[in-house]
């Protein structure tokens, strides 16, 4: 049977519909898996192989490898995980001066089964701050870190003052890279001069701690399922329709592939539906803007009949409800990468709140997607499961914020510490071995740091190179005129 005869047979006989069901342009493409995938098998690739490579931590040493003439830095990185970056304070920090010691622990990762690579290390960052002044001043302050929504609790930093945890509150900054140009590419930031252009001047950092996507914004949305009357297959498939004006923004999720007409007017979607009571999630359309004009369903394996074992069940919700019944099926569902030990975990990291992640996704979907006005090409189709996808796994500066109060004429020690994980070059760099480490004095900052020393513990890995001095000393006072400092270490 024709497309045209079966909207006739079905009731939806709109000649514009017919019209261009013999226009549509095919743009079927089977819904991508997480880009995570990719990464992961990189990932596995390289600790394959470095597991097998691993130095004897025995030989340990201070190891004076190469010069530091031929330090590659950020150039030759597959993947960068971002400087160890200084705290700053909100308030600006009149009568308060800093001092900094930043220590790297090289310890080795031992199991009961001996030692096995480790794809980060310990870093613990300290701060005394002091008041010169003759009142307290309390102050609210910032801690940044690279990182994304794939944050499990080690990787978060803990604060202490005084030596005493403090509660601090997690913000999630925005998507921190870009899109490459003439593709659908995203491109995390892969150098500490990137860093620098997002964070100097603090908006980045304003814009995570006081602005926030609209979650309100009304939505329609249309539940694909199962009929209770009718269910002659286990998994059985259904086709959607439906016609779409250019005021209608269009999101889907859970559906298997799509195609439509060039300008997006008419839309035609296969999907497979889950058992009744299956507790999976259930395919849906979902509309901002103008309403769709009418739909039309079947069942992909039945298109003649007329009683389908498919049906669609319209509501009425909001962006920020629908993102959080996503999330909430999906927290267990989702796959992590524990940077530590190399190994997948599945679930969402309790660290990441459902609101964290929903809001995530709606500034990429109003930034960059199917609700902007110039979508990117890779998120144009509104689906959300991408947008989901991309918003736990891009790169972005979280920050914790805290107050504390330092007394007239004294000082306080604030400390993080946290597992920095590894940045790492390209298998044919000639240093598939050697893991990079690096820190910036004072980027972002807006304190007055009077000392900063760094210190290197547990030399159980080599040094390849570095630009602190740490193969003449182990603790080094550093310039901090000089924004940043780098290091690789064999693995």
């Amino acid at each position: 049977m024709k497309k045209e005869d079966l909207f006739r047979a079905i009731g939806a006989a709109d000649e514009t519909l017919l019209e261009h069901s013999e226009q549509t342009a095919r743009r079927t493409k089977p819904w991508k898996k997480w880009t995570a995938a990719a990464a992961c098998l990189c990932a596995a690739a390289g600790i394959f192989y470095l597991a097998s490579h691993l130095p004897d931590p025995g030989s340990g040493g201070a190891g004076i490898g190469t010069s530091d003439d031929s330090f590659q830095g950020t150039s030759g990185l597959s993947s960068y995980a971002g400087p160890v970056m200084p705290l700053t304070l909100l308030e600006p920090p009149d009568g308060i001066s800093a001092a900094r010691d930043v220590t790297f622990d090289l310890a080795p990762y031992k199991t009961a089964e001996g030692y096995i690579a480790r794809f980060g290390i310990d870093v613990t960052d300290r701060y005394t701050l002091t008041n010169h002044t003759d009142s307290a001043q309390t102050v609210t302050a910032v801690y940044p870190f690279a990182s994304n929504c794939n944050t499990r609790k080690k990787s978060l930093p803990n604060i202490t003052v005084n030596g005493k945890n403090v509660q601090a509150e997690l913000h999630a900054g925005a998507y921190s890279g870009t899109f490459m140009e003439n593709t659908v590419n995203s491109q995390e930031l892969r150098s500490w001069e990137k860093y620098k252009s997002l964070l100097e001047d603090r908006a980045y950092l304003e814009d995570a701690l006081h602005s926030a996507p609209d979650l309100s914004i009304p939505v329609i949305v249309y539940e694909c399922s199962t009929s209770d009357e009718k269910q002659t297959a286990q998994y059985p498939t259904m086709k959607l329709w439906f016609k779409a004006s250019s005021n209608s923004k269009v999101l889907t999720y859970a559906l298997d592939s799509a195609e439509y007409t060039q300008n997006g007017s008419i839309r035609e979607y296969n999907c497979s539906l889950s058992p009744a009571g299956s507790g999976e999630p259930l395919p849906m359309v979902i509309v901002a803007g103008e309403d769709i004009d009418s739909y039309t369903v079947r069942d992909s394996s039945d298109p003649d009949s007329q009683n389908p074992s498919s049906k669609i069940v319209r509501r009425e919700s909001t962006l920020g409800e629908i993102l959080t019944e996503i999330v909430e099926s999906q927290r267990d569902t989702m796959t992590y990468l524990d940077f530590e030990t190399g190994e997948n975990y599945d679930g969402i990291p309790q660290t990441v709140t459902t609101e964290m992640l929903c809001e995530t996704a709606a500034e990429l979907l109003l930034q960059y997607g199917a609700l902007s006005d110039n979508p990117t090409e890779d998120y144009a189709d509104g689906d959300l499961r991408t947008i989901l996808d991309e918003a736990f796994y891009q790169g972005r500066i979280p920050y914790l914020t805290f107050t504390l109060t330092v007394p007239a004429g004294q000082s306080v020690v604030v400390q993080a510490t946290m597992f920095k994980p590894a940045s790492f070059y390209y298998l044919d760099s000639g240093k598939v071995d050697i893991h990079y480490y690096d820190m910036v004095t004072k980027l972002g900052s807006n304190l007055t740091f009077e000392r900063i020393t760094a210190n290197i513990k547990n030399r159980g890995r080599r040094l390849y190179s570095e630009t602190f001095g740490f193969h003449q000393a182990d603790k080094v006072t550093l310039d901090p005129n000089q924004e940043h400092y780098q290091m690789e270490i064999h693995s």
